[in-house]
């Protein structure tokens, strides 16, 4: 069954809502991955721009990958710059030539990719933010022309990251780049970039992943059944790296969280979803476990509004009748406003917010949009 997508519009933001048929049946505990593939999900208005943009030889000096996290725009950015770099000269990587094969272990000479992670201070931590010392590097680098082929190409990871002073360094870099470098800046949080970075590049949106196209990536790639498909496609929403981590760690410890989650909604002890942190994956970061915990939440959210506004409780994934009752007082906008709270936490822990006060801060917010309506 084909994904229904909605958009509602709230004080001039938007928020996706992606519904779809509820499946039945039990979750496996784990999968196995039957293949990896590093082919591009989803979004075939990007593929065929960045296609015309190559044939026509249109290309920008600097772009903006946008959308939500976890849909392919690294990946899509990496295929781009692998195609700009083929020796072959086409609308297409060759993957076989020495540059295309060079580019997914990162070692061709005029590939660059910026990520935080690279970054450490003086005490041998990963820094909070993308340090101006990224932008002097980026500097440098583009500044000696390129070895192998004639285009340079730098991929700024989670752009969002950059600090201040980065920032207003990265705009002088965007301002007179050399014209054989090609700067692309990856974001799921747009907004956090300077009005003078979006003036300075080509924006290019990207889109959650259709049902139908996320369910036939995982059939092709994981050995699972049916059912399995259908429960991580709707529960990932519309975001391909999700569905992945779900398959690979097991999805019936998510099924669990949702669980309480609604039992604590219900109870009236929305208090109690701040424990819920504490006890999730021990092996991922308390910054990891919480945006996951925010993440369902806001499925929860979503379902309700689902079949609240939209009329349609058979394409929710979570949303049961206890759970509608206790919104069913609740008006529309307001629930909508809850999460629109809880999507801004989200976008907070990113920008690397205190991740408790953070998360309990949006727990508190929960609480009060539930009890004083």
């Amino acid at each position: 069954m084909p994904c229904r997508w909605y958009l509602v519009n709230f004080r001039n933001k938007e928020l996706f809502i992606v519904s779809y048929n509820k499946p039945e049946g039990t979750l496996p505990e784990t999968v196995t991955p039957q293949t990896t593939s590093n082919d591009i999900v989803g979004n075939k208005h990007i593929k065929e721009r960045l296609h015309n943009i190559i044939v026509n030889k249109r290309l920008a000096n600097a772009y903006i990958f946008s959308g939500p996290e976890g849909i392919g725009k690294k990946i899509t950015a990496v295929r781009f710059a692998q195609t700009l770099l083929c020796n072959n000269g086409t609308s297409e990587p060759c993957m076989t030539c020495i540059s295309c094969l060079k580019v997914p272990k990162n070692t061709h000479p005029n590939l660059m990719i910026i990520r935080r992670e690279n970054y450490k201070d003086e005490n041998g931590k990963t820094r909070k933010n993308i340090p101006i010392e990224a932008v002097r590097d980026i500097e440098h680098y583009i500044r000696i022309k390129p070895i192998e082929t004639r285009i340079m190409v730098v991929i700024i990871d989670n752009a969002h990251e950059l600090s201040q002073e980065a920032m207003n360094t990265m705009l002088k870099t965007l301002e007179e780049p050399p014209t054989y470098a090609i700067i692309i800046l990856i974001t799921h949080i747009p907004t956090a970039l300077l009005p003078t970075i979006h003036s300075r590049c080509q924006s290019i949106m990207f889109y959650p992943i259709s049902h139908t196209e996320l369910k036939e990536y995982l059939k092709s790639n994981f050995n699972v059944d049916n059912n399995t498909v259908d429960v991580v496609s709707n529960l990932s929403n519309g975001k391909i790296n999700l569905a992945i981590s779900l398959l690979k760690k097991g999805i019936a410890e998510h099924t669990s969280t949702i669980n309480s989650i609604q039992d604590c909604l219900i109870s009236g002890r929305i208090d109690r979803l701040s424990g819920l942190l504490t006890q999730r994956d021990k092996h991922t970061t308390e910054r990891e476990n919480a945006k996951l915990m925010l993440e369902l939440i806001l499925l929860t959210i979503r379902d309700v509004i689902i079949c609240k506004e939209l009329q349609l409780p058979q394409q929710s994934i979570v949303a049961n009748d206890r759970l509608l009752t206790c919104f069913a007082n609740i008006d529309t906008e307001e629930i909508i406003t809850m999460a629109e709270n809880i999507i801004n936490a989200q976008r907070h822990i990113d920008l690397n917010a205190n991740v408790k006060l953070t998360f309990e801060n949006a727990i508190l917010n929960l609480a009060t949009g539930m009890l004083y309506n």
